[in-house]
């Protein structure tokens, strides 16, 4: 099997061999050779089931909870994830890819609220946890749905609906400061904002971020074609991806061109407390 190594996944392609130079530096260069490779799983894919009854058990996700998880709470997840054959590691990227899915598919809600959420803020009466308990959102999906609405508040019509986002992600994402940045938010926000950012773990995740290739939450997985697509442009072919803990069944089934591997032979510590 010819390879193409990657941080956190492994592409197969037919035509194209990479070595690894630097694990330290993970650069890469073409060397040309085939390869082949025995690549014996560790375990099966996971039954649907298995996943499906993970998340109908209400223990992966609770109201108001999307920060890092608390020893006892993994602990908890890690109990059902074994009574279902579900490793601790697989369980926590299932609930990370479920929550950013549900956060996608509710961002209406904190739209129609933004102009509640702003005034809520603004007082000084609710902080962000709170906020985020109440509405049951992620603490940054809250800042975004107030400074969306402040930002249109103050220029009106005058800005169109890309450069308001990009105002917004700029804040968010912490490159945009100085008197800007005091225009939308107050030092005390400000500063809610910097803890949003160190809590809210569905914020910043993609694809590459997942150890697990989960099935039931079809944000990820649609996110994932989206991603195989492009190495297959780029390439000339269909390949395979390498997820480091496994991946549902369900997943193999939407990527029926793509050929779904564990980690195998690869040698790979344990992930669990990179995961939260």
């Amino acid at each position: 099997m010819l390879l193409i190594i990657l941080p956190l996944l492994l592409l197969s392609q037919a035509n194209v061999a990479l070595a690894l130079v630097s694990s330290s530096s993970k650069s890469f260069e073409l060397t040309g050779i085939p390869r082949e490779i025995d690549w014996i799983l560790k375990s099966p894919p996971v039954p649907v089931d298995a996943e499906t009854s993970l998340l109908e058990s209400g223990v992966l996700i609770q109201r108001g909870e999307f920060g890092v998880l608390t020893d006892p709470r993994k602990e908890e997840i890690g109990n059902v994830c074994k009574e279902l054959g579900m490793t601790l590691v697989q369980g926590l990227s299932v609930r990370k890819q479920v929550m950013v899915t549900q956060s996608v598919h509710s961002g209406w809600k904190l739209k129609k609220n933004s102009g509640r959420l702003s005034r809520l803020m603004d007082s000084g009466s609710s902080s962000i946890a709170d906020l985020s308990f109440s509405f049951d959102q992620p603490p940054v999906g809250i800042i975004r749905a107030i400074l969306d609405f402040r930002i249109r508040e103050t220029y009106a019509d005058a800005l169109e609906d890309h450069f308001v986002k990009k105002i917004v992600k700029a804040i968010v994402d912490g490159t945009l400061v100085g008197r800007h940045l005091d225009d939308f938010l107050s030092s005390r926000e400000q500063h809610e904002l910097e803890m949003a950012r160190q809590s809210d773990v569905t914020s910043f995740v993609t694809p590459g971020d997942n150890f697990y290739g989960a099935g039931t939450a079809k944000h990820f997985s649609r996110g994932v074609q989206k991603q195989i697509a492009k190495y297959e442009e780029e390439f000339g072919g269909p390949g395979a991806i390498v997820y480091r803990c496994g991946f549902s069944a369900l997943l193999a089934e939407r990527l029926p061109n793509t050929l779904l591997l564990d980690a195998g032979p690869l040698t790979v510590p344990d992930f669990s407390d990179q995961i939260v």
